[in-house]
């Protein structure tokens, strides 16, 4: 399947008249779909409830949400760099690197530019977890601060946000039903000791 899909894309690339542009869309699409997932695996890691995970390795669970961490980083930064080097997409280096230095729909790319940062912050939390003591649960929450903001990006920058529309609106009452009942469920100690609220 993954095969068939890396092809598929590779043809389209080839043969549309802005090859980078399209590959900028696929990859920011890609990124979104594993975006999505890394958030809601990570709501239902720290769910109260989540029994059915429980049931499975924690270390396992742990290193998925570490797999999908590591694609959705390589997805964005592929989208990131495509955009700052396609002179056809308006986004430029001042786009990628600054808010609102885009030529192309400035405020909607400056959401993007958010939840990049958002989710750089979240990563490198929960990459210095054991450094940074009881600070990294407050900073690795921004996740849901990256997921608003990325989300808000596809829906009024992306080319493809009415093709989409089902997926946008089907994965934002997802996401939002799952941390609003994660956050609704009184607090639990977790294995680490610390209150996650």
């Amino acid at each position: 399947m993954a095969g068939w899909a890396a092809g598929w894309v590779s043809i389209q690339v080839a043969h549309d008249a802005h090859p980078k542009w399209l590959l900028a869309r696929v990859s920011g699409i890609a990124g979104l779909v594993l975006l999505t997932a890394l958030v809601v695996l990570g709501l239902l890691l720290a769910h109260p409830r989540g029994t059915a995970l429980r049931s499975l390795p924690r270390a396992t669970m742990l290193r998925v949400h570490v797999g999908l961490a590591t694609f959705t980083f390589v997805f964005i930064t592929l989208h990131v760099v495509v955009l700052a080097l396609d002179q056809y997409a308006g986004v430029g280096w001042s786009g990628v690197l600054l808010p609102l230095g885009a030529e192309y729909r400035p405020l909607p790319v400056t959401l993007g530019w958010l939840g990049l940062y958002a989710g750089l912050a979240a990563g490198l939390s929960a990459r210095f977890a054991g450094r940074l003591g009881r600070l990294w649960w407050p900073l690795h929450r921004t996740t849901l601060v990256t997921y608003a903001a990325v989300w808000a990006h596809g829906v009024l920058a992306g080319t493809d946000a009415v093709a989409l529309t089902f997926w946008y609106v089907g994965s934002a009452l997802l996401v939002v039903s799952i941390a609003v009942s994660r956050y609704a469920t009184p607090h639990v100690r977790s294995s680490l000791g610390e209150d996650r609220t």
